[in-house]
């Protein structure tokens, strides 16, 4: 994955991120604020065999045996026992709570105990130290004298855990790191198209334009007349500008057509008539989708009487059924009512001789056609116009689906002039 990709990733996913981070913080900050605080009490002894000033090496050797014999004696049972007995504690409790290990190439024991409360864990080491010269005395007839406390315990201020910083410090970083994770994996197994880079990449085919996503505002009903300022209208007029070139060239009927009804193209091909509308072309828009009738809501029109009722009579006296938009220069031929076998109207002779018919009625013809994958309208279509635009959206068309569709259409004879991505959300 190019880096450029994972910026991108990231700037689509950094709430998520920074929710997954600062969440992981926060349980870990109130986990470990709730657990109770553990102190740690030491003690430090030094084991000598001789009073030399300056001991020999065997003597020095001697003192370490020693000292390694006094860290096994100092866990045995009994002195374990005694203490607990004279703390009031429980024995096998205080067998956890106790460590003791010899500093590496010294003669010196260090003896640890841990504990809720600091004052009892330095009673604890104390204590130890204590039953230690007791039980030994008891059981040789003699304390031991070459065992001196060189640092007595004493109740700590600072407890060793909950590392509140540290514990919440690595809870976001785990949490940064895993809700990184599930972003690229997600992006990862996401087979949707998502950037012109991608469409080209996977469909080699041109990105006529990209069209935005209003924040939130961008309605399936929306044309470039509710804002004539707005990224979308300027948008749509950048489509019709790429457009021209084709137009100048022959291209006078143009299908409009997407995988699936998800892409909402229908919002398409209003804008692109109302651009090419208001660049002063005569515009003539077809709505052929008999399935799912949406141009005359977007327009505000009745669908009494449209393509359907036109074919089912035999194409006859279409003008009657075209209707003036709001638009200057554009005019819609509605859908009509919904038909119960579109494909057999689509499918004839007579929507053949409609279309050509409708040729000389207007610069330019956009035909609003189903979706290509849905049914057999649209590859029925495609071969009556001089071109094809396949409308796709972003984040929500699989790349199959629209390599599907773009096959299909070519199938069909159709000359697909290029892609428009919908829905573009801004980076």
């Amino acid at each position: 994955m190019e880096l450029k990709q994972i910026a991108r990733i990231a700037g689509k996913w950094w709430w998520l991120v920074i929710v997954c981070t600062l969440l992981a913080a926060g349980i870990s900050y109130a986990v470990s604020s709730y657990v109770p605080a553990t102190y740690r009490a030491s003690t430090s002894l030094l084991v000598s065999t001789g009073g030399a000033a300056s001991p020999d090496y065997n003597n020095l050797l001697a003192s370490q045996q020693l000292a390694a014999t006094y860290v096994e004696l100092l866990l045995k049972r009994p002195i374990v026992e005694r203490t607990a007995q004279q703390l009031g504690l429980n024995p096998r409790d205080l067998e956890k709570q106790i460590q003791v290990r010899m500093v590496p190439n010294t003669t010196i024991i260090e003896l640890t105990a841990d504990d809720h409360n600091p004052q009892l864990a330095a009673n604890i080491a104390n204590g130890m130290v204590a039953s230690f010269r007791q039980v030994m005395q008891e059981s040789v007839g003699t304390p031991p004298r070459n065992l001196v406390v060189v640092e007595a315990a004493v109740p700590p201020t600072e407890p060793i855990a909950p590392r509140i910083p540290l514990n919440t410090g690595v809870a976001a970083l785990v949490g940064l790191a895993l809700s990184l994770g599930a972003v690229l994996a997600i992006e990862y197994w996401d087979d949707t198209l998502k950037t012109a880079e991608d469409v080209h990449q996977s469909l080699s085919s041109p990105v006529l334009a990209a069209i935005p996503y209003q924040n939130g505002r961008h309605k399936s009903d929306e044309t470039a007349l509710a804002d004539p300022g707005s990224a979308l209208a300027d948008a749509h007029r950048a489509l019709h500008i790429r457009i021209q070139p084709k137009h100048n060239q022959g291209l006078h009927s143009l299908l409009i057509t997407s995988p699936s009804t998800r892409e909402e193209k229908a919002n398409v091909v209003a804008n692109l008539a109302v651009a090419m509308a208001q660049a002063g072309n005569q515009v003539l828009l077809v709505d052929a989708d008999l399935r799912e009738p949406r141009l005359n809501k977007v327009f505000g029109l009745t669908n009494d009487v449209g393509l359907s009722t036109l074919l089912a009579s035999g194409a006859k006296d279409w003008a009657r059924c075209i209707a003036k938009t709001s638009v200057p220069n554009l005019r819609l031929l509605p859908a009509g009512p919904v038909a119960a076998d579109p494909l057999g109207l689509l499918d004839t002779a007579s929507c053949r001789r409609l279309i050509d018919e409708l040729r000389t009625q207007a610069d330019m013809i956009l035909v609003n056609a189903p979706p290509v994958l849905a049914a057999a309208d649209a590859s029925s279509l495609a071969s009556l116009v001089d071109g094809a635009l396949l409308v796709i959206q972003s984040h929500a068309t699989p790349r199959d689906a629209a390599a599907q569709a773009l096959e299909t259409l070519r199938n069909a004879q159709a000359s697909v002039i290029g892609i428009v991505l919908n829905k573009v959300h801004a980076r």
